[in-house]
């Protein structure tokens, strides 16, 4: 991460912002986990467990991998939404809403990614189109334009889903003043 000072800088702001911040190692794939949820009387949505980088170890790709990671926190920061968990009953339609929610982070991604000093072959180890709702989301979210706010991407996002009929019942979450809000579907 040194030969990238942006991305140190990015370390920081994520780090200062959602600390605890756990960071563990992983032997197969990195990823990034921020598991917003209601508390049990439904008026606070909190990070349970706290956010956490597992990052795959042992490739060359590690910083790149753990900036790709912090850039998924970075949209958060943003203001971009993130899906409350536990408001998805239904296991297989929550993978599914979380799955479109990482292409299309993706899609803003990737501009800051090349901005911190790394390359586009180094921004996914892997590009698996899952199933056919994973490619209609790659396709339907090609522009980066039409989405590229926080309150453009929350309306597509939800436009998407309710096409496909997932997520009716989901709820999202925006950081704003350092703490969670639920976003006002009206």
């Amino acid at each position: 991460m040194n030969a990238h000072p942006k991305a140190m800088e990015l370390w920081s702001a994520v780090r200062n912002t959602f600390a605890p911040l756990c960071l563990e190692v992983d032997g197969i794939r990195s990823r990034y986990a921020l598991n917003l949820k209601w508390n049990a009387a439904g008026t606070t949505i909190q990070s349970v467990p706290p956010p956490t980088i597992s990052l795959a170890i042992g490739t060359d790709r590690v910083a790149a991998a753990l900036s790709h990671e912090l850039l998924h926190f970075e949209l958060a920061l943003l203001g971009y939404p993130r899906l409350i968990q536990n408001s998805v009953g239904n296991e297989n339609e929550q993978y599914m809403i979380n799955a479109v929610l990482n292409v299309i982070d993706h899609a803003i991604m990737l501009p800051r990614f090349l901005e911190l000093g790394f390359s586009q072959a180094e921004f996914l180890a892997d590009d698996v189109c899952e199933n056919e709702v994973m490619k209609l989301c790659i396709i339907a979210f090609s522009n980066v334009a039409e989405f590229a706010t926080p309150k453009a991407y929350h309306t597509k996002l939800r436009g998407f889903l309710n096409l496909r009929h997932l997520g009716n019942d989901a709820w999202f979450a925006s950081f704003e003043g350092n703490q969670w809000h639920e976003i006002d579907e009206q």
